[in-house]
């Protein structure tokens, strides 16, 4: 969870040096760009029309309060596998670095890195979002393979 956030926040650190006032920057033959854009939504800009009141209780507030239950669940549970403690700790620390982002940074998030397979360019992320997304993906393998398991007979 600490290197998730020091790798998020780090690499948010960088972009603002190197990308705040500069083009974009292209890689993979224009599939991959790196870009400095403030976020004041979520994961591809959800919810940046929100009120600002509202944004901050949903993306700071409450957002730091299921990470912190989130990290009390890890830290009390016992009996969690490998698998379960790593996705959970994937998804506390990717969204406690964007709390700590939002707080630092007037509620805006940075997302710098853009995946152009559209137009509309709308997969724009930081790397706390693709730990949020992993750990979420982890934990839905658990459990898609919990029902195979349960629907084969316990195979």
């Amino acid at each position: 969870m600490c290197l998730c956030i020091i790798a998020d926040l780090g690499s948010k650190a960088a972009v603002r040096v190197t990308l705040a006032d500069a083009p974009a920057r292209y890689y993979l033959g224009g599939w991959l760009r790196l870009s400095h854009w403030e976020n004041a939504g979520t994961m591809m800009s959800f919810g940046d029309s929100l009120p600002r009141s509202s944004r901050y209780w949903l993306f700071t507030v409450a957002a730091g309060m299921f990470a912190a239950g989130l990290i009390v669940f890890l830290l009390t549970k016992s009996g969690l596998t490998a698998t379960q403690i790593t996705a959970g700790s994937l998804i506390a620390g990717g969204t406690l670095s964007n709390v700590i982002d939002r707080l630092l940074h007037d509620g805006r998030a940075l997302d710098f890195v853009n995946i152009v397979m559209t137009p509309l360019h709308l997969m724009l992320f930081n790397l706390a979002d693709v730990a949020i997304a992993l750990g979420i993906i982890m934990l839905l393998y658990l459990a898609l393979r919990r029902l195979f398991i349960k629907l084969s007979g316990g195979i």
